[in-house]
């Protein structure tokens, strides 16, 4: 028996779509839930004819581990602080043993301030930090502390739900792949490919609300890409952080579906070997953000390994490609192919036009129109700005859009 389409399903994907397309139309998901069911039959085979598998887990970072978690974290702040070199204070006054327990373990002066031993170290941030990196810094922090004690369920999922909610949680955490991301679209592609499976480690807050939907709130997820046929396994990226006993873990459940012998190998990331292993769909435009393609600016894949799940002695050059993403039917109307990635919907339901600055693409209840010309918000503000004196929409600076005589008190302001 293949997988069962359920009422439940129908309904709580039909609900979670209404509540986040655009114009709120009534969805029409039976389409796109048969292709997710049709595609996704020899992974419902692989996992025992389950939707779901849950694996009670209790897992403790040891103080090994300590050293590379705050070398990441640090890393983080780095890259999302505005100023973070005026931060040296958590390498230079908190030692790590301090960062991990949220704790100072001495007593210290930072900044001028006197901080006695046992002050949490969020209390000192908050002190010392801008309000608004300190809101960064909290988010990236409380990532941090998740980490080093995961209890709860690891699962494998094909569920429909899983894939819409796979970047969205309590958990202080997100990914361009949730349901208000940047590559929404990729939520439905992933849902209907015959290769991309959720796993993720529910948080000990089992459950959340979308909407009147109760569902799985994810503190860790990782989307893995597998070939039943050949028995092999690319792993993705994993969020919020690398989790290296969560990682084994799932590697010893996969060896058990498997039934045989497989081996982890760090495939080099060199352009002419990473789409003999993986590749997108290119019959149209891709809606998903595939980590594993990306490439910087020199052609060179970002990732620093590729890690590929195989049978023992697999020879490599006898691979075929693992094909992620697949085109996905609208669930607003059922009837035409969503090609943006950046909706939910396909263009007959929610229209997408692009900005006449950058050019790129946007759904058109995302855009600005001034004198029948359609920008984006970055390029709005980047160019207009309200009047002080008369609050006309005007051009900031010298822009090209031509001058603007505001009335009052003589004033002259720049205008489109």
């Amino acid at each position: 028996m293949g997988i069962i389409l359920t009422e439940k399903i129908i309904e709580d994907f039909s609900h979670i779509i209404e509540c986040f397309n655009m114009y709120n139309a009534t969805p029409k998901v039976n389409t796109i839930l048969k292709q997710w069911k049709k595609n996704k039959k020899n992974i419902y085979e692989f996992l025992g004819k389950k939707l779901i598998i849950k694996y009670p887990i209790n897992l403790t970072i040891t103080e090994n581990d300590y050293q590379h978690i705050k070398k990441e974290f640090l890393i983080q702040v780095n890259n999302s602080l505005i100023g973070a070199q005026r931060y040296n204070f958590l390498t230079a006054n908190i030692d790590t043993i301090s960062l991990i327990k949220n704790s100072l373990q001495y007593d210290t002066i930072i900044d001028d301030i006197f901080f006695c031993k046992g002050t949490k170290i969020s209390k000192i941030c908050k002190k010392i930090m801008l309000p608004l990196n300190f809101t960064v810094f909290d988010k990236l922090y409380s990532n941090l502390l998740q980490t080093l004690s995961i209890n709860g369920n690891l699962c494998i999922s094909i569920h429909p739900l899983d894939y819409l909610t796979m970047g969205d949680n309590l958990m202080k955490w997100s990914s361009c792949h949730s349901l208000e991301g940047e590559y929404r679209g990729g939520l439905l592609s992933l849902l209907v490919d015959k290769s991309t499976i959720v796993c993720y480690v529910e948080s000990d807050k089992n459950q959340y609300y979308i909407g009147n939907v109760l569902w799985n709130n994810k503190k860790w997820r990782q989307l893995i890409h597998v070939d039943p046929e050949q028995q092999i396994v690319l792993f993705n990226t994993q969020y919020p952080y690398e989790h290296q006993l969560v990682y084994k873990e799932l590697i010893n459940k996969l060896q058990n579906l498997f039934n045989i012998d497989m081996e982890l190998q760090d495939i080099s990331t060199d352009k002419r070997i990473v789409p003999k292993i993986c590749t997108d769909y290119t019959d149209s435009d891709v809606l998903h953000h595939n980590d594993l393609l990306c490439m910087n600016v020199k052609g060179k894949y970002e990732n620093n390994s590729f890690k590929l799940f195989t049978p023992n002695n697999f020879v490599l050059n006898t691979i075929k490609p693992i094909l992620v993403g697949l085109p996905p039917y609208c669930p607003v109307c059922g009837k035409y192919i969503v090609s943006y990635h950046g909706s939910l919907e396909c263009n007959h339901c929610n229209p997408f036009e692009s900005c006449c600055n950058c050019g790129e693409m946007y759904t058109a209840i995302d855009l600005h129109e001034i004198n029948n010309e359609l920008f984006c918000d970055t390029c709005f503000d980047e160019y207009f700005e309200y009047c002080e004196i008369c609050d006309e929409l005007i051009s900031k600076g010298s822009s090209k859009w031509g001058l603007h005589n505001c009335e009052e008190e003589g004033q002259i302001a720049l205008f489109m």
